[in-house]
């Protein structure tokens, strides 16, 4: 089942109104709505950790707040330990995470530093 981004947005508000929470977010004077692109890049070596969660969270929150486009972007920046499986995991978690991105894309990396 595909969650809307407006029961998203809607569940964020009342949870942020139901904790009274003091969470401040940057403004970003002179945006236009529709025009903000933000990116999420894990890289498919492990699993992720809380500072993923949250920067992960943050740019949903300014995809929804200006009506904006999220994108996912493995980077696999170091293919001796990228993993699909890891790929998949993330995937997974970023779900339960309830992170709805407008894109899902890999970049794949191969150099030589030898």
């Amino acid at each position: 089942m595909m969650v809307s981004r407006r029961l998203i947005s809607s569940l964020i508000k009342e949870v942020q109104k139901q904790i009274n929470t003091k969470a401040k977010y940057v403004d970003l004077p002179g945006t236009e709505m529709g025009k903000v692109v933000v990116r999420f890049p894990p890289e498919a070596s492990g699993y992720l950790h809380i500072g993923h969660a949250k920067a992960a969270l943050l740019n949903q929150y300014y995809q929804l707040a200006f009506d904006g486009k999220l994108i996912v972007r493995f980077d696999d920046t170091n293919p001796a330990k990228g993993d699909t499986f890891f790929e998949r995991v993330i995937r997974e978690d970023l779900k339960l995470l309830g992170l709805v991105p407008n894109q899902w894309t890999i970049l794949r990396i191969t150099s030589n530093f030898s």
